[in-house]
Order: C-alpha cells, then sequence, then structure tokens
C-alpha cells in the first residue's frame, strides 16, 4: 500500500474509514502519496532520458513482469498515450477492457473503435473486454454494505458511483473481470496528470488527495504513477513546469485553473507528454463535470429520484448520516472531497526560471 489515509497506525485506503478515526478531525490525517516508498528520492534533479525513452521503458517493464497485461481504455488522454506506447514499443497487450459508466457515458463508443483498430492492425491476439457499470450494480453494493459503504476505498458522497475502483471490490463485471488471469496479471490504468504548485518563486511537486481518492485500488498498476518507476513520474514535472513557465499570462493564480481543468485542458495534457486525441468530449474536458463527487452532481440526482423509496437509497442517506456525525464542519450540499483535501508532503523541484 504506497497511497493511503493514516490515523495514529492505522492505515487505510477509505478516506471515510479514515474521517471516522479521527473524529471529523482532518489534522489527525495524514494522507500519504508513496511517501515511504520515494522518501530518498531527488525531486530536484530533472531525469535525463526523455518522457518517451521512459514511456517505451515502461512499456518493456510491464510486459516483462505481468504474464496478463490489461489496459483499462477510455478515450481520454492518459489510457490513449498508453497505448500509443504499446504500439510504438511493439510490447504486446493481452486484454483492453472498456467499461460504459451510466447511462451518459459516451466515450466507449470511441474507445471500443481505438481497441478494434489497435486488434485488427497490431496484434489480432488481444482481447477486447466490454462491459457497463449499471446503476443496478451501484444500488446492489449499497444494500450489500449497508451504511458502511462509507469505509469502501477512496472516498464518495453521491449516490452514482462510477469509479472503477468502487466497481472491481464488490460482485458483478468489473470484479468478474479483474479476477480473471490472476497469476501476475496487471491491470494498467492512465491514473493522472501531476500537480505543481508555485510558492515563493519555488515549484513544488504535490498531490491532493481529492485528485486521486477515486482511483484507489490495489489491483490496479498506474502506468505514469507507479513506485517501480519514478523517473516517469517525476518527468512529466519538469516537463509541465517549462510549459507553464512560457505561458505569456502566467500566474501562480493560472496554475491552479489549469490543474482543475478550467483552461488549457488540451494544452496541459500535451504538456504532460500526452497524444493529441480526436473526439470533442475528451480533448476538451467535456466529461469531467459530469463526474463531481458533489451530492447534487447531474447523475447524483437523477439516481436519487428513480431510487428514493428503495432500501439501497435509504443506506446511502444513514452512511451519510455517520460521516456528519463526526464532520459537524460538513454541509451535505457541499463537496465533502473538496472539504476535506489533505496533502502528501510537497517535495522542491526548481526554482522559477523567468524568460
Amino acid at each position: 500500500m504506497s497511497i493511503y489515509w493514516q490515523v495514529g497506525d492505522t492505515r487505510t485506503q477509505s478516506k471515510g474509514e479514515a474521517l471516522l478515526l479521527a473524529n471529523g478531525d482532518l489534522s489527525k490525517i495524514r494522507f500519504n502519496f508513496h511517501d515511504v516508498e520515494w522518501i530518498n528520492k531527488n525531486y530536484d534533479i530533472e531525469p535525463e532520458n526523455s518522457f518517451e525513452q521512459l514511456a517505451l521503458e515502461r512499456c518493456k517493464y510491464l510486459r516483462d513482469n505481468g504474464k496478463w497485461l490489461s489496459l483499462w481504455l477510455s478515450s481520454g488522454y492518459d489510457s490513449n498515450t498508453i497505448l500509443d506506447f504499446f504500439i510504438k514499443s511493439k510490447q504486446k497487450l493481452d486484454e483492453i477492457v472498456i467499461y460504459k459508466r451510466a447511462a451518459w457515458d459516451i466515450e466507449n463508443s470511441y474507445s471500443l473503435k481505438r481497441a478494434s483498430d489497435y486488434k485488427q492492425t497490431y496484434n489480432i491476439n488481444c482481447k477486447i473486454t466490454f462491459f457497463s457499470l449499471t446503476h443496478k450494480h451501484h444500488a446492489a453494493i449499497y444494500e450489500n454494505m449497508k451504511e458502511d459503504w462509507i469505509l469502501a476505498p477512496g472516498l464518495s458522497a453521491r449516490f452514482s458511483k462510477s469509479s472503477l475502483t468502487w466497481n472491481v471490490f464488490f460482485p458483478g463485471d468489473g470484479k468478474k473481470t479483474i479476477d480473471k488471469n490472476d497469476d501476475k496479471r496487471i491491470d494498467i490504468t492512465g491514473f493522472d496528470k501531476p500537480r505543481v504548485t508555485l510558492y515563493q518563486n519555488k515549484w513544488y511537486a504535490m498531490y491532493p488527495d481529492s485528485v486521486v481518492h477515486d482511483l484507489f485500488s490495489d489491483r490496479f498498476t498506474g502506468f505514469y504513477i507507479d513506485e517501480n518507476d519514478f523517473d516517469l513520474y517525476l518527468k512529466q514535472h519538469y516537463m509541465v513546469i517549462g510549459w507553464f513557465e512560457k505561458l505569456k499570462n502566467f500566474s501562480p493564480e493560472l496554475v491552479h485553473q489549469v490543474q482543475s481543468h478550467k483552461i488549457y485542458y488540451k494544452e496541459w495534457n500535451i504538456a504532460c507528454g500526452r497524444s493529441g486525441i480526436t473526439n470533442n468530449f475528451s480533448s476538451d474536458g467535456f466529461g469531467k463535470g459530469l463526474f463531481s463527487h458533489s451530492v447534487n452532481s447531474i447523475d447524483s440526482q437523477k439516481l436519487q429520484e428513480y431510487y428514493k423509496d428503495s432500501k439501497s437509497f435509504g443506506y446511502y442517506k444513514l452512511g451519510l448520516e455517520k460521516i456528519k456525525n463526526v464532520c459537524t464542519w460538513w454541509n451535505f450540499e457541499e463537496d465533502l472531497a473538496v472539504k476535506s483535501v489533505l496533502l502528501s508532503k510537497m517535495k522542491f523541484l526548481r526554482d522559477f526560471k523567468y524568460e
């Protein structure tokens, strides 16, 4: 376990559990992001190899260490770039998994075409697995866990829960897929871009738990962020801060806006080494608003109305009450994930370079 919350001597990948253990006191919770594994790493020295070289080496490492390689492909920048590098490296994938998250998700049509093209052109033996993460499956999770759903990995305060983490921990198509070929199976995900901040003209690497809390699972392996490949993770920081410094309208506030998906979404992804993608739904970040962790997110509101008289929704509300009882500072209408943001220790990268 390399990414987790800690309260006293207890480590957990459930922020709900951490909040309960700390009795709602955020000062008692420590967020660890590879803090132990990378404690002696030099963040202030940029890796010499190019991002492409490091990514190609990453493909080979995963192929050499996995009997069954499965890429979880969306239509976004991160996973499509991974597929590009597997093609360039000539390292074969055994499987591409495509999932549909709720009724509004249109990404899967793009990712299915991409996977089919890969299979026909580069790897005819690649298996394509396609399934839907249905609302009924979400409801069944609440009925099985009752109010203890808040102890599941990550953090959610909305009735819908479409993250991969949530679905592979419980019976259903997601878990069935990830449990197959379990001997040295590696399930690869894109995770997300690195986060940086500028303070007193110094650049720092940082990672707020609000960015990663939906991705907790020891069953998945991040391509760009993994304890076994520090250089690839670090290289992206230096690439993106170099891009930030060249922006004509640069300001510390702009860094936050970009990393919050408000502006320059496409340019930011490319600056982090991602390949360009053609579908507008993902290339401009249109889908980001749909993954809101607010109780009032679009999908959450639809499901709450549909399931309002069900047992599952009753357990959902009981779980929220558990959190509310210890987090008296939290308003149910607010975004708990953002309201309770915690950072692992920031790491110095380099001084700001003036053009």
